[in-house]
């Protein structure tokens, strides 16, 4: 069945330019997230405007910037999830240029946290809007590789700030945010809206038809996806309630991937990605590392696109699964290797540790000072560790999970999930982040760690059990992920006075 879609469905160029359209979004998230490290460090230069040292109140100050983008990302994911229904998968990326640049504006002047909360908002949208619409306006072929291109392209966004900010001080940094941003507006406006959600609003009409005619290769075969489109909105509309209620989560293609997409973001996020991301900066230091660290970072962040490139190839070709057990196997290896590390090295593990933004004020400015603890020798292996670390997440736990988790949702409650699955990826990377320095005082570095490790492990059994999604249409997809919800839909033959010209 799988293959008989690809034969049937061939993209055209047009669906190619809708998807890197479309990705400017994902330029735009990485830039808002790679702003923020650079930016706070650079702030600590004598002659900055405003200057945040170490002092209590400034202290307070970059711990409310950091807290507020996650704040800033809940209510996000939130929002993305309504606009994604109400507007449209296109409108809401084309709307989405005026905050972004508005933010970015306001950012070039004022330093203050509440610009960046608008910019995480705008960017959680972004999180919700994008993968749904590469998913569904792509053929099944290369739904993978293109989903993939997420997370790539938000790797470039954030090496794009990196590198800006090796030459221009935090606040005109902000002006280069502007460039994608014009170009997400200008580029979204000569691209259709996605036919599935277009189907679920309006029915089979001209507006479906013309849609996958620019998606689609001439030799496409239209009429089939029609069909298929046009049965899935009848089994959604004779089963779906009006509005939200408890109700809609006893439906099985409600519940089942609403607990697998929660799941799945839990594992993601309680792999440890962001305590190594974060405390990246002081990995550096315990291994005695001469390079600086603001170069340092850049290198491991190549190494991410890299990896999300080599991920990009293989996700139509090996499929999901074995790219997510890959990502696991590796986080398990890199976390077990690395706790180890710290546990035959008690002198790089103080129980504290030094806030990465304070170690890096040190090295761009000698009037601030810091004390961080000392490792007694060189060692290259936490920066392996690092770097297959954060390939392994590049590769697998990062962009795929998304893709699945779009490609399980029914398209009528696609926002609902993803949207939902958003707010509690954003309440874990708080916790996460929050606790993780408690953590480490607690039960070590190394407990720590080995504690992410063991998480990985169950993840990676999890995945183990998930059906493979690879090369098949979403309508296939549903019925295999929702029996009962499928098993007495309705069937829908052409017919042409449902062809209404809306």
């Amino acid at each position: 069945m799988g293959i008989q879609a690809e034969n049937r469905r061939l993209p055209s160029a047009k669906l190619y330019m809708a998807c890197l359209a479309a990705q400017m979004g994902s330029v735009l998230l990485g830039c808002a997230l790679g702003w923020s490290g650079p930016a706070l460090a650079d702030m600590a230069r004598s002659d900055s405007k405003p200057r945040l040292t170490d002092s209590a109140h400034d202290t307070d100050i970059k711990t409310w910037i950091g807290s507020s983008m996650t704040l800033g990302a809940l209510f996000g994911g939130i929002i993305g999830g309504v606009c994604i229904e109400y507007f449209g998968r296109r409108r809401t990326l084309l709307y989405l240029g005026a905050p972004y640049t508005a933010g970015w504006l306001l950012m070039r002047f004022d330093s203050s946290f509440g610009q960046e909360v608008w910019l995480l908002i705008a960017g959680r949208v972004v999180t919700g809007s994008v993968p749904t619409f590469v998913a569904e306006i792509s053929t099944p072929n290369i739904r993978g590789l293109l989903g993939m291109a997420f997370n790539l392209f938000g790797v470039v966004g954030i090496l794009y700030m990196d590198i800006l900010s090796l030459w221009l001080p935090w606040n005109w940094v902000a002006f280069g945010g502007i460039i994608p941003s014009v170009l997400l507006s200008l580029s979204m406006f000569f691209i259709p809206e996605s036919p599935n959600w277009l189907m679920l609003k309006f029915g089979r009409c001209l507006r479906v038809v013309e849609a996958l005619h620019q998606l689609r290769h001439p030799n496409s075969d239209i009429d089939q996806e029609l069909d298929e489109l046009e049965e899935q909105v009848l089994s959604i509309q004779s089963q779906k309630t009006s509005g939200f209620s408890i109700r809609l989560l006893s439906r099985q293609d409600v519940y089942k991937p609403l607990l697998i997409g929660i799941l799945l973001c839990f594992f993601q996020q309680f792999s440890g990605t962001n305590a190594i991301q974060f405390y990246m900066t002081q990995i550096f230091i315990d291994s005695g590392s001469s390079m600086e660290p603001k170069y340092a970072v850049i290198v491991v962040n190549c190494s991410m696109f890299v990896a999300t490139l080599i991920g990009s190839a293989l996700v139509d070709r090996l499929g999901r699964k074995i790219l997510l057990i890959v990502s696991g196997t590796g986080h398990t290896i890199s976390l077990a290797v690395l706790g180890y590390y710290y546990y035959k090295n008690p002198g790089s593990d103080t129980g504290t540790t030094a806030s990465p933004l304070t170690t890096l004020s040190s090295l761009l400015d000698p009037d601030v000072v810091t004390e961080v603890s000392k490792h007694p020798e060189s060692s290259a292996l936490p920066i392996i560790c690092m770097a297959v670390f954060v390939s392994a997440y590049s590769i697998g736990y990062s962009p795929v999970i998304w893709i699945v988790i779009t490609e399980i949702c029914n398209t009528a409650y696609v926002g609902f999930i993803t949207s939902t699955c958003s707010v509690f990826v954003w309440i874990f990377v708080f916790v996460v982040t929050k606790e993780f320095e408690d953590l480490a005082r607690v039960a070590h570095k190394y407990g720590a760690y080995w504690m992410f490790a063991g998480i990985c492990v169950l993840s990676t059994l999890f995945i183990f059990y998930l059906p493979e999604t690879k090369g098949q249409s979403i309508d296939e997809i549903q019925k295999r992920f929702y029996p009962k919800v499928y098993k007495n839909r309705p069937s829908a033959p052409p017919d042409e006075s449902h062809m209404r010209a809306i």
